[in-house]
C-alpha cells in the first residue's frame, strides 16, 4: 500500500490525485479498519466508507479526469503550450458537459456544475479580453492557427487579422524592410547560379503579410500522435525549424512568442528543486554551489542521453 495523499488547495489537481489514490488502495484500508477494530485504544477509530461513499469518490474521478489530464499538458516544459491554451479550455467544457447529470448523485452534480462554472468564467474573460502574446501565439502555432475552437467566426476573423497585424509590426521592428528584393551582393553563389548566371536566378524576398498568408495556406499540424501507447504533443517549434526558410520572418517571431510560459509552474518547480537541495543536512552549502545544483537539477531532465 501506498501511502495516502493529502488535499493541497495551492497544487493542481491535489485532489484527484488524493482520491486516485484513496480508490487504488481501498482494499488495504478495508483490511486495517478491520483489524485496528479488534486493538484496545482510546483514540476514535475512522469509520470505513459505505459502497455510496466509494462509488462516488469512482464518479469525481470521472469528473476530474479531464482537467487532471489538459493541465498536465498545459504544465510541460519540453513542448510549448502556450497556443493551446484556449482550445485546452473549449475542450475541457465540452469534456466535462457532455457526462450526463441522470448518472451522478447530487453531490458529483454540484462538483461537476462547478467546475462548468469556473471554467466558462475564466474561459469568458480570457476570450473577451484576449491579449497581444495570446493572439499571436494562437496564429502562429501551427496546431492552432485557424483558430477552430471559436465558433463565432466574427470573433475568429477579428482575432485572426488584429494577430496579422501585430505580426507585421513585429516582423518591421526586428528587421525593417528595405524594398521587396534583396540588392545585397551575396557572399555565396549556389550551382545553379553558376550555371545559369546569378542574374537569373531571382533574389526577391517576401514580405511578412506575403509570408503570413503562405504560412496559413499550409496544412495544419495536428495537436499530437500516439506512440506506444502513449498521446505524444506535437512540437511546433519543430515545425517551424523545417520551415525557417520558406518564413524566415515570421519564424523568428514565432519562436519568440510560443516560448512564452502559460503559468508560473516552471519557476514554482524550481524553487521547489532548490528546497530539496538546500536542506538542514546541507545548509551550509554556498551561493556559487547552490546555483550550480539547481541548474543541473532543472536542466538534466532536457538533456537528450
Amino acid at each position: 500500500m501506498k501511502k495516502l495523499k493529502i488535499d493541497n488547495v495551492t497544487r493542481w489537481n491535489s485532489a484527484y490525485l488524493m482520491i486516485k489514490r484513496l480508490t487504488a488502495s481501498r482494499e488495504a484500508i478495508e483490511r486495517a479498519l478491520v483489524s485496528n477494530a479488534t486493538l484496545k485504544t482510546k483514540k476514535q477509530r475512522p469509520n470505513n466508507l459505505a459502497a455510496d461513499e466509494w462509488l462516488n469518490l469512482n464518479l469525481m474521478l470521472k469528473i476530474l479526469w479531464p482537467l487532471f489530464q489538459i493541465t498536465k499538458w498545459l504544465s510541460l516544459e519540453q513542448v510549448p503550450t502556450i497556443g493551446l491554451l484556449l482550445p485546452a479550455l473549449f475542450k475541457l467544457l465540452y469534456r466535462v458537459d457532455a457526462s450526463e447529470d441522470q448518472e451522478f448523485p447530487i453531490m458529483c452534480q454540484l462538483l461537476k456544475r462547478t467546475i462548468l462554472f469556473e471554467v466558462q468564467t475564466r474561459t469568458m474573460t480570457l476570450t473577451n479580453n484576449l491579449g497581444r502574446e495570446l493572439m499571436v501565439a494562437l496564429i502562429l502555432d501551427p496546431r492552432t492557427k485557424d483558430l477552430w475552437f471559436i465558433s463565432d467566426p466574427e470573433i475568429r476573423n477579428q482575432y485572426y487579422f488584429c494577430a496579422m497585424e501585430y505580426i507585421v509590426n513585429e516582423v518591421e521592428q526586428l528587421q525593417p524592410q528595405s524594398g521587396s528584393f534583396n540588392n545585397q551582393k551575396l557572399d555565396k553563389i549556389s550551382p545553379m547560379q553558376e550555371v545559369f548566371g546569378v542574374e537569373s536566378i531571382s533574389q526577391r524576398s517576401l514580405s511578412a503579410q506575403e509570408e503570413l498568408f503562405a504560412y496559413t495556406a499550409e496544412k495544419k499540424l495536428e495537436i499530437g500522435f500516439i506512440q506506444n501507447g502513449k498521446f505524444i504533443l506535437n512540437n511546433p517549434l519543430n515545425w517551424w525549424a523545417m520551415k525557417q526558410s520558406l518564413y524566415p520572418k515570421i519564424a523568428e517571431i514565432a519562436r519568440k512568442f510560443l516560448c512564452f510560459p502559460v503559468s508560473s509552474l516552471q519557476s514554482e518547480r524550481v524553487f521547489s528543486k532548490a528546497g530539496w537541495i538546500v536542506s538542514k543536512r546541507r545548509s551550509s552549502l554556498g551561493d556559487d554551489n547552490v546555483c550550480n545544483l539547481v541548474f543541473v537539477a532543472v536542466n538534466n531532465p532536457h538533456i537528450e542521453e
